[in-house]
């Protein structure tokens, strides 16, 4: 009887758990969402070229090269579509990397020579975009060499769907006051946003200021140019056959200041322009006349021809020549490779430029020649006995420094029926 138990529990058992099984299946639910992408590109351009003539007013009278015959090609702008930055890289777009730079390339420029640049921004991405939200820098901007003027702006701010495109305008002009030789560069940003989240119109946001710039150069009382020699401005340093040096006697130098926004000068904070002139160079002279060693105009512009102006008034049609005490002070000291400084103590002084004319005396003049005082240089145009003469120059606003310029006059001896080096 205890047997016959036991298997009927164990029969129960088996029941029981058959009748809990249960069939069963899963339904999935998978969520793949496919993002479009924000790109913008630069897409078709067009170049135009202009010749600057000095107008009667100031500034340029522009003309189209070619138009005219003094319209000459001399200057040539190009264009092309290259990687600068990388922006990519920071954001990967599935459309790859369209952040091609629209490079506008002066070759051959001289102050007076513009470029034209007419350019499309194309939405080449799949989602609708709005802009520019952001314009960095704005219009027009200058630092003293080159001026950009341009119609891009936050109010130009408009929807672009994908394929739509929309067109601006730069132009880049060279002013008086580039320097020959000189490389001058400017990035102009512009930003587009996708269109729920853009802010068209707002306000702009801070841009770094422009900061002072100086240019050294020399030339002749007459303003008459100076012959150059591998890119340097030259004097001939003549030697008579006693050994002595009978010219020159002198020479300009000059050094011009650029000031992009206003500086107020008082007793308390003067503008001081301070020019180191070279070794065997001097301009220490009596303070009754100061007018006839040194001179300072301040104009908006440097003016065509610059810096080969005469000494007599070289502030004449372009510039206000600040008058000695009432404005500006002037000293020298250090005899012949000295220091003269100009404080000026009153006014107010840019956008524009601080010009500063200096009738350097040549030391040496009339004197025996040193003894290894030229060094032999070798150059395309021949073989030469040359010494260089170092201009350093600074400006000040108090106790800070706003700029500085270093100019290189080249002397180049000349003795007949004899070698100097």
């Amino acid at each position: 009887m205890k047997q016959l138990t036991v298997i009927a529990t164990a029969l129960l058992l088996t029941t029981v758990a058959i009748s809990f099984a249960l069939w069963a299946d899963i339904l999935k639910i998978q969520l793949v969402a496919y993002t479009g992408n924000v790109d913008v590109q630069f897409g078709s351009y067009s170049v135009k070229e202009y010749v600057g003539f000095p107008a009667s007013g100031g500034g340029w009278s522009f003309v189209p090269e070619g138009s005219d015959p003094e319209a000459k090609d001399v200057g040539q702008c190009t264009v092309a579509l290259q990687e600068v930055e990388n922006e990519e890289g920071v954001n990967p777009s599935s459309a790859g990397d369209n952040d091609l730079d629209l490079v506008i390339t002066i070759t051959n420029g001289y102050p007076g020579y513009k470029c034209e640049v007419k350019f499309d921004v194309v939405n080449s991405g799949s989602v609708p975009v709005k802009g520019p939200t952001y314009v960095n820098p704005q219009s027009p901007y200058t630092d003293g060499h080159i001026k950009v003027e341009h119609d891009i702006s936050t109010a130009a701010c408009v929807q672009l769907h994908p394929g739509e495109k929309q067109t601006f305008t730069v132009n880049v002009t060279v002013l008086q006051g580039a320097e020959e030789q000189t490389t001058y560069t400017v990035q102009i940003h512009l930003r587009y946003d996708q269109w729920n989240e853009a802010e068209c119109g707002a306000p702009p946001q801070p841009q770094p200021q422009p900061q002072p710039q100086g240019r050294k150069d020399f030339t002749t009382s007459d303003g008459k140019p100076l012959d150059k020699l591998d890119g340097y401005r030259t004097i001939k340093i003549e030697v008579n056959k006693h050994n002595k040096i009978s010219s020159p006697d002198h020479v300009i130098m000059v050094v011009a200041f650029y000031l992009p926004t206003r500086y107020t000068a008082s007793s308390a904070t003067p503008l001081v322009i301070r020019d180191y002139l070279p070794k065997d160079w001097s301009a220490s002279l009596s303070s009754s006349s100061w007018d006839s060693v040194v001179k300072i105009c301040y104009g908006t512009t440097l003016p065509a021809g610059f810096p080969d102006l005469p000494f007599s008034n070289p502030c004449r049609g372009w510039a206000v020549q600040l008058p000695k005490s009432s404005v500006v002070q002037f000293s020298y000291s250090g005899g012949s490779g000295g220091v003269l400084t100009a404080r000026i103590e009153s006014g107010s002084y840019g956008p524009g430029w601080l010009v500063m004319f200096i009738k350097a005396n040549y030391d040496l003049q009339g004197s025996t020649l040193p003894s290894g005082y030229f060094s032999k240089y070798s150059s395309k145009s021949g073989e030469y006995c040359i010494r260089d003469f170092v201009n350093n120059a600074e400006l000040l606003y108090g106790d800070s420094t706003l700029a500085t310029a270093t100019g290189t006059l080249r002397g180049v001896g000349d003795k007949s029926g004899g070698s100097l080096c």
